[in-house]
């Protein structure tokens, strides 16, 4: 069990332009951002994007999606969505 609040945004609306487009931010000890990434992932990638957004939510980092794929899509990913 993660014993710190899980920061995941998902945005689902009309994107062509791949996959997904994902923003990483980490933040210091001190709680402030202290790295931004943004990848896009394209398809065929999901395998890629989940193990990477999976793995940098469980790290306590920031993690914002944007693609206009169902969440059920990515079966770990909509395991955080699903209400307590």
């Amino acid at each position: 069990m993660l014993e710190f609040p899980i920061r995941l945004a998902i945005y689902k609306m009309r994107y062509t332009e791949a996959l997904a487009c994902v923003r990483y931010t980490s933040f210091g000890e001190d709680g402030i951002a202290n790295g931004v990434d943004v990848v896009d992932y394209g398809y065929g990638e999901e395998d890629l994007m989940e193990t990477d957004t999976t793995s940098a939510i469980e790290m306590g980092m920031d993690v914002s999606i944007i693609t206009s794929k169902d969440i059920n899509m990515f079966p770990k990913l909509a395991e955080y969505t699903q209400s307590l």
